[in-house]
């Protein structure tokens, strides 16, 4: 992308953050593609954005410190859209996240997004990300290597951005204890379950259990089931969320 272009970015940003409510697939996915281009763009001036300037503590600018400025502007601007504008999220969110992380690095997406949602004061908002969020983590073909990432952990990196995900994704315990399905830490799953069991049970979470249970048996995790150490700590779990009470009492 020519340099030239980022000076004048400042019309052409705004410009094509209002184009994600197009109601068009095609507009859409145009749009994410010329905003990944910025967003990965080596001609963008290290200079014309400064991140500090967004309000970060020092251990959030550190964890994206390595992240473009323009992707960490870009996801501030993306999740306020999210929040004013909640049918945006319902309808285009899980559409909008899969392309960016077809477009760009998923470890990047993940971690910038999870290092503003860990500032979010807004609960409900919070948990309707980390739905979406979990959703396509444990789905979505453009993030089979992030998931593989995951449950190796191997590395600094993989171990760090497990951990900002694990923060964020306790604003949803169901998002949650997948999450530790996923990376294989059964126990801190079975532990999780036992908490989901002593908690009210609403229409939401039942939802949300359901659509686990579902993920369970999906080809994302079926090679879980082929870990040894699954099978006891896999029953645990169904047994801490099966005999809960549910009586409609505890029925919100």
């Amino acid at each position: 992308m020519p340099g030239q272009l980022f000076v004048h970015m400042h019309l052409i940003f705004p410009v094509l953050l209002n184009t994600l409510s197009d109601t068009s697939d095609e507009v859409l996915l145009l749009d994410l593609f010329l905003i990944s281009n910025i967003c990965q763009s080596e001609s963008a001036p290290a200079d014309q954005v400064d991140i500090r300037s967004f309000g970060l503590e020092e251990e959030a600018l550190k964890q994206v410190a390595h992240i473009s400025p323009f992707l960490i502007k870009f996801a501030l601007s993306l999740l306020e859209m999210f929040r004013t504008e909640p049918t945006l999220l319902r309808e285009r969110g899980v559409l909008i996240i899969r392309q960016l992380c077809l477009l760009l690095e998923p470890a990047q997406i993940y971690r910038v997004i999870c290092v503003l949602l860990e500032r979010e004061s807004k609960h409900n908002f919070a948990q309707e990300m980390v739905s979406t969020l979990h959703g396509v983590l444990l789905t979505a073909t453009e993030l089979f290597i992030l998931r593989d990432e995951l449950r190796a952990l191997a590395n600094e990196s993989s171990r760090s951005l497990f951990e900002c995900i694990f923060i964020v994704w306790s604003n949803r315990p169901i998002a949650l204890l997948g999450l530790c399905l996923l990376s294989q830490h059964y126990q801190q799953a079975a532990d999780v379950a036992l908490l989901l069991s002593q908690v009210d049970i609403t229409v939401d979470v039942l939802l949300e259990i359901d659509k686990l249970v579902n993920l369970i048996e999906s080809p994302v995790l079926a090679c879980e089931s082929f870990d040894p150490n699954y099978y006891a700590d896999i029953t645990s779990q169904g047994r801490g969320l099966v005999e809960e009470d549910i009586s409609p009492r505890k029925l919100r």
